[in-house]
């Protein structure tokens, strides 16, 4: 019986160290599951700020690229109404010549006047003439009636 309380005590001394190992590689397993669980967590979060980082630059680039399309867009449109060199002088040439007329108009509405007033001062004197005319016809006439009354 002492020797089968020496086994026994032996079986017990050899549960406990595996117990112990058990308890050992169980703790491990936990630790390694704990420092997993936070490599998994800073990854997430790195992720995630990565995540929100690249969403602010890609929204960073999209303004700008919304700003140099309008500033393309404008400057399309100026260079649009601008006018070409050729268009350019057409221009100064029409305007030229628009000119010229305006002033050769001008030359001929004051000829114009000109020659309307002096006619009208014509017929203002003519009419006088005739006026005077006919009052001495008149005048001529009764005179020759008068010595014919005579």
């Amino acid at each position: 019986e002492a020797a089968r309380v020496a086994m026994l005590e032996e079986e017990i001394a050899k549960f406990r160290g595996e117990r112990m190992k058990v308890e050992k590689v169980r703790s491990q397993l936990e630790e390694e599951r704990e420092k997993h669980a936070r490599e998994v967590e800073a990854y997430e979060k790195r992720k995630y700020e990565e995540q929100a980082e690249f969403e602010e630059a890609k929204a960073e680039e999209m303004r700008k690229l919304k700003r140099d399309k309008r500033v393309l867009d404008k400057q399309a449109k100026a260079m649009l109404k601008l006018p070409s060199k050729q268009s350019r002088t057409q221009v100064d040439a029409l305007e030229d010549a628009l000119k010229r007329a305006t002033e050769q108009m001008q030359a001929r509405e004051a000829r114009h006047k000109l020659t309307t007033e002096r006619l009208r001062s014509q017929n203002r004197e003519l009419n006088e003439r005739i006026t005077e005319l006919s009052e001495q016809v008149r005048r001529l006439e009764t005179r020759q009636l008068d010595q014919w009354d005579k």
